[in-house]
């Protein structure tokens, strides 16, 4: 039996924002560490490029705006997590630890014995792949919801 899934749309290749803005982005982080938030300059890139693209605008300047102003308008695009002290980094290259879990995610010893190497790697990608399509799928049906 084969089984259907809703197909992920192709990502579009995303400007490099941190190479052509990076005071801004120096900023963003600043600004949101200094008002009690953790983001790293990865994210705070794509909230800021998010909350430019929701007034049809491809990077806004906030060269003249206040840090209050800033930070509500990085918010708005924001879920906001509470974190134990304590808590590693997230690992460089990914946005949260869900995608590092995804990224590195391996079969139970149980199930991986019984394989043969050509096998384990097979399944260990399709296990993979399966997981990052389901959280992609998540992560559009999250989007949708009105806020």
């Amino acid at each position: 039996m084969k089984k259907l899934l809703l197909a992920p749309l192709p990502e579009p290749v995303a400007p490099d924002y941190g190479a052509q803005f990076p005071n801004d982005i120096a900023r963003l982080v600043a600004t949101a560490g200094n008002a009690g938030y953790e983001v790293s300059p990865e994210v705070a890139t794509q909230l800021w490029a998010r909350y430019s693209d929701g007034l049809c605008a491809t990077w806004l300047s906030m060269s003249e705006w206040s840090d209050e102003t800033v930070l509500e308008c990085l918010l708005k695009h924001a879920v906001i997590v509470d974190t134990r002290t304590g808590v590693p980094a997230v690992p460089t290259g990914y946005h949260t630890w869900l995608d590092y879990a995804v990224a590195t995610m391996e079969l139970p010893a149980s199930e991986a014995c019984v394989l043969t190497d050509e096998e384990l790697t097979a399944a260990r990608l399709a296990i993979r792949d399966a997981a990052r399509t389901e959280l992609s799928i998540l992560r559009r049906a999250v989007s949708c919801v009105p806020r």
